[in-house]
């Protein structure tokens, strides 16, 4: 019997510094968040359905004081990923801020 090989899934990172909003299309078949960056530049992110409905669910676009960091799977150009890192401004009360600053403990939100 053969087996085959598990490609390893490459990923691209993108910073934003915050998540506009969260979009669908008509059809509801493809799904996206609208992510702008620290100089004020927006771009849509086609992301999986997972990582709409978590962000969606736990209203992770309200959290200003991280940093976003998408990973964007090579093979599909989808968002697969969503790690944070606190803001220059917030890193010195990540203890106070500590439940704002974390994303929800899920598989959508750690590292690839």
């Amino acid at each position: 019997m053969t087996t085959k090989k598990k490609e390893k899934k490459t990923y691209t990172e993108k910073t934003i510094s915050r998540i506009a909003g969260l979009s669908f299309s008509d059809d509801g078949k493809t799904f996206s968040l609208e992510g702008v960056t620290s100089n004020g530049d927006s771009n849509n992110y086609p992301c999986t359905v997972d990582v709409y409905r978590a962000l969606e669910s736990d209203k992770v676009p309200s959290n200003y004081r991280v940093n976003f960091h998408l990973h964007i799977c090579s093979s599909t150009n989808l968002v697969e990923r969503i790690t944070s890192s606190p803001k220059t401004e917030y890193q010195a009360y990540q203890v106070e801020y500590a439940e704002s600053i974390e994303l929800p403990n899920k598989t959508v939100f750690t590292s690839p």
